[in-house]
């Protein structure tokens, strides 16, 4: 009956210990905003609320709080191969969208070691005005989209919670 009891014992520390593991991969206060589905690992702080059951990953500071990020891959048709192209046929859709949007900075940069640019601009759909950062990147015939929400007065108090998503962000 010992030798029962032990083995049933070892067996949930290690069941323990492998469920503590893989809640680890995640950096340090931080939690996994990806999916078995997604080929990318998000990351997002772990006072933000996250949403995985969709086809989009999607994380929320809080409900009282217009402050959300979103990432998605999308299939590349063949006549677009870069992210400036992508870029000018998305901004095709901006006129529809929104009623005044302004694009304010553009930006090279990296996501996980791939060319991404990031593109901030404010714009206001359905009489909200809001400021988005949109990151883009191309990768094996798939564009990246991760897109942060806010109103433009909280925008730069989330700008470091997002810019440690971007800098966890990591390709499967």
């Amino acid at each position: 009956m010992k030798k029962i009891s032990l083995f049933l014992l070892v067996l949930c520390l290690l069941a323990f210990t492998a469920c503590s593991r893989k809640a680890s991969d995640a950096p340090n206060g931080m939690q996994t905003a990806s999916n078995e589905y997604s080929d990318f690992n998000l990351y997002v702080p772990d006072n933000w609320i996250v949403e995985t059951s969709t086809g989009v990953i999607t994380a929320k500071y809080s409900d009282s709080v217009m402050a959300n990020i979103s990432m998605m891959a999308l299939s590349l048709s063949n006549d677009i191969t870069t992210i400036d192209a992508y870029w000018d046929s998305f901004k095709e859709t901006f006129g529809q969208t929104f009623a005044d949007w302004q694009e304010e900075t553009t930006e090279d940069m990296l996501l996980d070691g791939v060319a991404a640019k990031k593109y901030i601009y404010t714009g206001t759909v359905a009489s909200i005005e809001a400021k988005y950062m949109q990151v883009l990147c191309i990768r094996q015939g798939a564009v990246y989209i991760f897109t942060y929400t806010a109103s433009p007065e909280k925008f730069d108090d989330y700008v470091n919670d997002v810019t440690k998503m971007l800098d966890t962000f990591t390709f499967k």
